[in-house]
Parts: C-alpha cells; sequence; structure tokens
C-alpha cells in the first residue's frame, strides 16, 4: 500500500488489523502542529466523499494500493466557501424579488424558470454551511458556540424549502408568491446569522 499526502510519499506499512481510519490518524497526529486538516480523500483513484466516507473507514488498510490524502488550513477554506455563500445569497435575494414580481405579474413560465435558479443558488449556501460546520469543529481555538446549536438553527431552512417545493408540485403560485414575498426572509436570516457567527469564529481563531 502507498500513502501521499498532498503529492508526497510517505512510509507507511499498515498491520493487517489497521483500518483506513488508523491510516488517516497517523496523518492527523503529523498534521497536529501545522493545524492542517484532511480535506479530501481518493483510494486507488476514487474520490471518497459523503456516506461513502464512512464504509471505507472501516475496511483494511491493506485492502487499496493507493491512498491519497489532500490537507488543507481549514480556517482559510471556510472563510472562503462561506464568504461566497454570503455573495451568492444576495444574488439570489435579488432573484427572489424578480420571482414574486413575476408571478404577481402572471408570468408564471419565466417565474419558475428564474425560481430553478434561486433553488441552485439556495442549495451552494447550504452545502458551503454544512461543511463549514463540518471542519470547523478541527480549528484550534475556534467555536465555544455549540455546533448543534447552529445547525438547529437552519432547521427553519429545510422546512421553508419544503414548502416550496409542495408548493410548486401542486401549481399553487398564489401560495409560492406568499412564501417568497413573506416568508423567506425567516430563512435568509437564518443563513446569514449561522454564516456571520461562524466568520466571526473563524476569524476570532485566526
Amino acid at each position: 500500500m502507498d500513502l501521499f499526502v498532498d503529492g508526497h510519499a510517505h512510509d507507511c506499512r499498515p498491520g493487517p488489523d489497521e483500518t483506513l481510519d488508523d491510516v488517516l490518524e497517523l496523518v492527523r497526529r503529523g498534521n497536529q502542529s501545522s493545524h492542517r486538516a484532511i480535506l479530501g480523500l481518493a483510494c486507488d483513484g476514487i474520490d471518497i466523499l459523503g456516506d461513502d466516507l464512512n464504509s471505507y473507514l472501516t475496511a483494511p488498510a491493506r485492502k487499496f494500493e493507493r491512498i491519497d490524502v489532500h490537507t488543507g488550513m481549514p480556517d482559510v477554506l471556510i472563510s472562503h466557501a462561506l464568504a461566497e455563500a454570503a455573495r451568492i445569497l444576495d444574488v439570489a435575494e435579488s432573484e427572489r424579488a424578480q420571482v414574486v414580481d413575476m408571478f404577481i405579474k402572471g408570468k408564471t413560465g419565466d417565474g419558475i424558470i428564474l425560481l430553478g435558479t434561486c433553488l441552485s443558488r439556495w442549495f451552494q449556501i447550504n452545502e458551503a454551511i454544512s461543511k463549514s460546520l463540518g471542519l470547523i469543529g478541527v480549528i484550534p481555538g475556534a467555536f465555544e458556540v455549540d455546533l448543534e446549536s447552529l445547525a438547529s438553527a437552519l432547521d427553519p431552512v429545510s422546512r421553508k424549502l419544503g414548502e416550496i417545493k409542495s408548493a410548486v408540485q401542486s401549481q399553487d403560485y398564489v401560495a409560492l408568491a406568499d412564501i417568497l414575498e413573506y416568508e423567506f426572509n425567516d430563512v435568509t436570516n437564518c443563513w446569514r446569522k449561522v454564516i456571520e457567527a461562524m466568520l466571526g469564529q473563524v476569524g476570532a481563531a485566526q
């Protein structure tokens, strides 16, 4: 088994009972002084992401011929991701107002098309926040705030997006316009609150 960390070969000879997670733990320990964190993982050329990760971590390390680990400074990554999420949110807010205006004027088709763009942007924002929440715990000195409370602050987001999906499926454009015009501000405020809280904590840790 060959181990590469950020493109550099590392001597690693795992025992028969050692798992992929055991190998990654060696990398984590080696990065403690530099405060770098594992940001990406590939096994035999396959990127390991999301739900697949847990099943791979428990697999014997010797099962793989090559393991590539990518590390980086999580605070820098989080700052960039959340700053971009805030920018996308501003753009989506402008587009949301246009969607409402289109629905009011009876331009339903155009409104639905632009709403699709908004939904794509909202998904990007949620992804950036979710991934940042997963990374921020590894930053030394970050987060005196309870991560679970921040995650739960996003609950209204999921509920409101679900209501939008239901209104689209039932073609209830009156309800859809009302949600977007009068109720979606709560969602926007949730996103802004969490983004600002995380950026503040990352800045304090730096």
